[in-house]
């Protein structure tokens, strides 16, 4: 078939997640996918990546002593993400009659980047799309690819979970420290829950949003005791650093909840939270699962795999 390219304009426009995305769709679709490719220029936290969430592909770095005739004879495809270098990009793609696909973040401009690759993007995916502007879209892209012939495959939509970080990391990057269940602490945390004044029954508030931890102080154990006895609740985040009594943390023992601890008021911790979010990483195999139910949703693979099985230039 072909060697894939994933490009973007800009840094943090999603790369990995959409090449990791496709990657576990061709797996899905029983498209075999020969190598994953890297240069030089390659981040050793791509490599390690790729390295350990797709063990079973060979992962090749492009400076070893790859023949570039087996990529160009394959029939099978091979997959690597570009670089910041779009000039090395565009030579690497020449070099292997690669076709380039380019993944834009919704509401930048992209006509510079399109008439620099020229035919070699056989194609543009738009990532973190707003819900409340797809009515929009066909404007943006209008506007943006004017009379080029170049596909659209479809659009990732801002999705929670993808922009979500661990127990573990929450806890690393907030300095807290594990009462209980640092072995449970890889799980996401989708939402937070203030277990202040609660007016509801305690249970049914906890329950409202799944994947959730509960900030609550340290010295209120019924708010604790209410919300460990619900399935959405993840983890307690407890603040003023107050431990809690050693009845909380048996009940959070039962039922493999972990405890954090942080020396913030609610409010500060609070505050802290809303800021984070710009460290999350894409580094999680739930996140990879839902990129990749995202992918097949929103995106005509049927349609890329086609071009891929198409030469672009022999």
């Amino acid at each position: 078939m072909t060697t894939l390219m994933v490009i973007s304009k800009t840094k943090n426009t999603g790369k990995t997640a959409i090449t990791a995305g496709l990657i576990r769709n061709f797996i899905h679709k029983n498209i075999s996918i020969d190598k994953i490719l890297s240069t030089e220029k390659s981040s050793d936290k791509d490599i390690e990546f790729y390295t350990k969430f797709f063990p079973e592909i060979q992962q090749t770095n492009l400076n070893s002593k790859l023949k570039k005739s087996e990529l160009l004879n394959s029939q099978t495809i091979s997959i690597m993400e570009g670089t910041d270098d779009h000039d090395k990009n565009l030579k690497i793609a020449q070099d292997l009659d690669a076709s380039v696909l380019l993944v834009v973040r919704y509401g930048e401009s992209f006509q510079k980047i399109l008439s620099q690759y020229g035919s070699r993007i056989n194609g543009i995916v738009v990532n973190f799309m707003p819900k409340y502007r797809r009515n929009e879209l066909s404007d943006y892209l209008e506007k943006n690819l004017k009379d080029s012939k170049i596909e659209f495959y479809g659009f990732i939509p801002d999705d929670r979970k993808l922009l979500s970080m661990s127990i573990n990391q929450i806890a690393q990057v907030l300095n807290g420290e594990f009462i209980y269940g640092k072995e449970h602490s890889d799980r996401l945390i989708q939402n937070y829950l203030i277990g202040g004044l609660v007016l509801d029954w305690g249970p049914f508030y906890f329950s409202s949003k799944n994947d959730n931890a509960v900030i609550v102080r340290g010295d209120r154990p019924d708010v604790q005791l209410s919300a460990l006895q619900t399935h959405e609740t993840q983890a307690l985040f407890l603040t003023k650093g107050v431990p809690p009594v050693e009845y909380v943390s048996y009940e959070a023992e039962k039922v493999n909840k972990p405890i954090v601890l942080f020396n913030e008021s609610t409010h500060e911790f609070t505050e802290k939270i809303e800021k984070i979010q710009l460290k999350s990483k894409f580094d999680h195999l739930e996140k990879i699962e839902r990129v990749s139910d995202l992918i097949n949703n929103n995106f005509d693979l049927d349609l890329l795999i086609d071009k891929l099985r198409l030469p672009l230039t022999r």
